[in-house]
């Protein structure tokens, strides 16, 4: 008897979760800063235009460091120095900015 109370319970709750699984979002998404919006100029060193450029394209870390003969600790720092310059949380907030930014 004590799992039915259980099992009850995890549905009531994931329900809510899971009812708007695979709806598109119309608001903007958390994590785009005003900067990334706007396609407001930003002043990025040649390095870190980039890795951001290559992530942008899609590579992962240790390809952008193959890539530019760097270490993976250096496209970190690039990586992580510019989003927080930027305010992005997230690397999808930093594609979409690079994106925003045509920096492809």
């Amino acid at each position: 008897m004590k799992n039915t109370k259980w099992v009850g319970l995890v549905a009531a709750l994931a329900f809510p979760l899971l009812s708007g699984y695979g709806q598109t979002l119309e608001a903007p998404v958390p994590g785009a800063p005003a900067q990334a919006q706007a396609v407001a100029p930003v002043n990025l060193s040649p390095g870190a235009a980039e890795v951001v450029r290559l992530i942008a394209r899609g590579k992962v870390m240790k390809e952008v460091a193959a890539d530019l003969g760097i270490s993976v600790r250096t496209v970190a720092f690039h990586k992580y120095k510019t989003m927080r310059n930027l305010g992005l949380d997230s690397s999808a907030a930093l594609v979409r900015y690079a994106v925003h930014s045509e920096m492809l």
